[in-house]
């Protein structure tokens, strides 16, 4: 069992030094992962998890393996365990079709229940979405003031669960109009609190890093695939009919709870699309999965979207809406935050404030003139509108006329498919194919559909959630497949080149070999009313479709029309999916259509506000505070200055450091060119140059300080100090706005203590011979001030007379070895920990206050 779960390159590896037989190894061994160095696990629980997860079924197949040597193979397994489906089945084998045409082996007869979407009822597969990490490094660069907060806030939530301290569970609504990239901030928080939330005791200790500990979810498959997660319905095997009393898993329960069992966050995109009755049933769900009573059965909820855009589908009312009658689990949990900057339509600053500014427009409120006259640059007449834009309607009859139309207009080679649709015959019993298919209700497969190679088509089913290939999702037919049979020629497949390179990745190959690209789809299977079983393929054209559908799409070029838009939403989402007014053509202008619901208004603003800005407190005593006199001092161990440059620029609070002092640079050489920050000057000391007696330490590789100062403050650097021959510092003296002196150190863990107080001593006698009023010591110590043991750093300062200012941990594993000393407490208006991802440590800051 060891030789094959656990990782190793050669066999020695199994039974290392110390461990006498693999057997000692398996009950006492720890290993370390590839996939997470630094940490090591169990190889008991790491055999353990494997076995449990490929070895599940063994008894049952070593089982079955021995009766079928017995008694040899079943003539009719099917009939074995469902006689009377095999008698229906038997019955329609003269009506059924091949599905490739280079088989001469016949289809199967249509089910007759409508498929789940997640087909065999297998609890599906959850999986991370996988990113390299300069990819996730560039998405969380990019996020902007609030959307870092948020991530933030949940990131020190993770940090919090990991260290045993039991956070309160988090109820968190963001809301922001479209284009916000309230889906770029579920990525980055999905992947981030995952990375911390596999450090949970519990799951190092099982040693099983394939359950997943953050959920992304979604009502609809497009919304799930555009985050890389499942619809709620295949997640919780929830069921058609949501309305009370609970349907609970019952033997399933174990399964589901299995996939379950570690999640802490529970994520929901689109939450607008949410009716009350399924968010009810999502918190019974869980509180059956977690066996708790608590909301959600204890776990952490983001809810994400616009509630200003469409609500759920009826005439529900959406879960911010507080309704008596109705269960709620909103009004008394969830808090709001907002995403106001628009991303989407970034490159056109007049079009997103206008959207911003029509997404609350009440139906009241009079157009302003300018937002009138932008949007009349986009005023078109129809026959002036591109064809090959995609044209947004309120209606369906509106979206089937103009694909009929267009279809009929631009190709001429058309080939109409029916669908096959069957009934039980009364006078024999038996399933017999109609002569005609019957008409269906407008939520079912379609009766008749246009096709020709070259139209745009639209996917109406959740065929493949996983592999994007969901309804919703847009492409071209690029191939028709099929099969003669009587002299009659019937469509087998449908060959179709899918706007989404990355969807339809399973769904290729079938065809024309190894260079096929194409997505091949077949007919699905549905039942009708009154018995009745259809197949069809799950798709209908697309050169149109109507605003319901393009909700949380982005698009270069759209044709809106505002002809018949009868619902509160409906207008701003066709108007917004644009990334600029130039690709945005409006016909059948009226302003008196673009309204947003008054009930959303109200329910938004009395909602409770989360105070995640307070995740960043240096930034707000900027804002706060500009008129003062003050002088702002950060520390951060960067863990590599050079390959972490873009991570400090793009930081919303290192840069408004009148100082900032950095440790661990990792820097060698002399050249700083690629170092430069905007607005600072760079003093920098590397490691090879900071010791004479212990030249072994110098030798090393990492270590290194560094110091940047902003070009307005005069400075005088001092790289070399009298006695002090074997330590990592750099000093600048200020002469102004108040004489001082800010010091940045860093000791090696491996150097020893009784060394570097000597030359710290010998540096704090020379600070205090050049008559400073002021002396602020900062850097990376590597004395845990949390640990209860003794601190012979901070007791050599503490006898100088300097105070240490830094109370809560620095780093990842919940130690404060990042410590700022002040000479005079007078002077420190503020301190604290600032949040960052890039580094074990997180930065360390001071505000001074001075009076001239």
């Amino acid at each position: 069992m060891v030789k094959l779960y656990v990782p190793h390159r050669v066999n020695e590896q199994l039974k290392p030094q110390g461990f006498p037989t693999y057997q000692e190894f398996y009950k006492r061994g720890l290993v370390e992962l590839p996939s997470h160095p630094n940490f090591r696990f169990p190889v008991r629980g790491l055999v353990k998890a494997q076995q449990k997860k490929f070895e599940k079924h063994g008894k049952k197949v070593d089982e079955a393996y021995e009766q079928l040597q017995r008694e040899g193979p079943s003539e009719n397994a099917w009939c074995a365990f469902a006689p009377e489906i095999d008698v229906d089945r038997m019955e329609c084998i003269a009506e059924q079709q091949d599905v490739h045409p280079e088989e001469n082996e016949q289809d199967d007869v249509p089910e007759y229940q409508i498929r789940r979407e997640d087909g065999d009822g297998v609890v599906p597969q959850i999986e991370a979405p996988q990113m390299t990490n300069e990819y996730l490094r560039k998405m969380f660069r990019s996020l902007n003031e609030t959307q870092a907060a948020i991530f933030y806030t949940v990131r020190q939530w993770c940090q919090k669960r990991v260290w045993g301290h039991n956070p309160e569970q988090f109820f968190y609504f963001l809301s922001g109009g479209a284009g916000c990239g309230k889906s770029h901030v579920i990525k980055c928080i999905h992947s981030e609190a995952t990375k911390i939330l596999r450090q949970l005791p519990r799951l190092r200790e099982e040693g099983d890093l394939s359950v997943p500990t953050v959920l992304l979810s979604a009502f609809t498959g497009t919304a799930a695939f555009n985050i890389s997660g499942k619809t709620l319905h295949s997640l919780l095997k929830l069921p058609r009919s949501l309305k009370p009393p609970y349907q609970g898993l019952g033997n399933a329960l174990d399964e589901v709870r299995a996939g379950l069992r570690d999640v802490e966050i529970l994520i929901i995109d689109e939450i607008s699309m949410v009716s009350k009755d399924l968010f009810t049933y999502v918190n019974w769900r869980f509180q059956q999965i977690k066996g708790s009573k608590k909301p959600f059965g204890g776990i952490s909820c983001l809810v994400v979207g616009d509630y200003y855009q469409l609500p759920p589908l009826g005439k529900a009312k959406p879960l911010c809406v507080y309704e008596e009658d109705m269960l709620d689990f909103w009004k008394d949990h969830f808090q709001i935050i907002t995403l106001t900057e628009i991303m989407r339509q970034k490159e056109d600053l007049a079009f997103a404030q206008l959207l911003n500014r029509l997404r609350v427009r009440q139906k009241t409120e009079a157009l302003r003139e300018d937002d009138r006259a932008l949007l009349f640059q986009a005023v078109k007449k129809p026959e002036d509108c591109p064809r090959d834009a995609l044209h947004i309607f309120a209606t369906n009859k509106e979206v089937d006329k103009y694909n009929t139309e267009i279809v009929q207009a631009l190709f001429a080679d058309i080939i109409t498919i029916d669908a096959e649709d069957y009934r039980k015959d009364p006078r024999t019993g038996r399933m017999k194919r109609l002569n005609k298919p019957v008409t269906g209700k407008k939520d079912d497969l379609l009766d008749t559909m246009q096709v020709a190679v070259g139209v745009r088509v639209m996917v109406t089913r959740n065929l493949d959630v996983e592999d994007g290939i969901v309804n919703g999702c847009f492409g071209t037919i690029a191939n028709i497949v099929t099969k003669t049979k009587d002299g009659i020629d019937t469509v087998q497949m449908l060959g179709l080149q899918l706007d989404n390179p990355n969807a339809g990745q399973k769904h290729r190959k079938k065809v024309r070999g190894e260079e096929d690209v194409l997505v091949y789809i077949e007919r699905s299977e549905e039942s009708l009313r009154k018995g009745a079983v259809r197949r069809q393929f799950p798709i209908k054209l697309a050169y149109a479709c109507t605003a319901h559908k393009v909700q949380g799409m982005t698009m270069h070029s759209a044709v809106v029309s505002l002809k018949k838009i009868f619902e509160p939403g409906m207008a701003y989402v066709a108007l917004s999916r644009t990334t600029s007014l130039q690709g945005l053509h409006i016909t059948d202008f009226d302003d008196k259509k673009i309204y947003a619901d008054p009930e959303i208004t109200t329910s938004l603003q009395s909602m409770r506000r989360a105070r995640v800005e307070e995740i960043m407190p240096f930034l707000q005593h900027v804002r706060e505070n500009r008129q003062e006199q003050t002088l702002t001092i950060i520390h951060h161990n960067t863990e590599g200055l050079a390959s972490h440059m873009e991570d400090i620029r793009c930081h919303h609070e290192l840069q408004l450091a009148d100082v900032l002092c950095l440790t661990e640079t990792h820097l060698t050489g002399s050249s700083t060119s690629d170092l430069q920050l905007e607005g600072y000057n760079l003093f920098t000391r590397n490691r090879h140059v900071s010791y004479s007696t212990h030249q072994e330490l110098g030798r090393k590789n990492g270590g290194g300080v560094a110091i940047y100062c902003k070009e307005h403050i005069p400075t005088q650097p001092r790289q070399y100090i009298q006695n002090v021959t074997d330590l990592e510092f750099a000093v600048i003296k200020l002469d102004s706005p108040i004489k001082a002196a800010v010091v940045a150190v860093y000791r090696p863990p491996q150097y020893s203590v009784g060394h570097f107080l000597t030359n710290l001593n010998s540096m704090l006698d020379y600070l205090d011979l050049t008559h400073n009023n002021l002396v602020i010591i900062c850097g990376d110590f590597n004395e845990d001030l949390l640990h209860p043991g003794k601190k012979p750093i901070l007791e050599l300062f503490q006898s100088r007379g300097y105070t240490q200012l830094i109370t809560s941990a620095t780093t990842e594993k919940h130690t404060l070895l990042d410590h700022i000393y002040i000479s005079n407490l007078d002077f420190c208006h503020q301190s604290g920990v600032l949040e960052t991802y890039h580094s074990y440590h997180n930065p360390v800051y001071c505000v001074l206050r001075f009076f001239p």
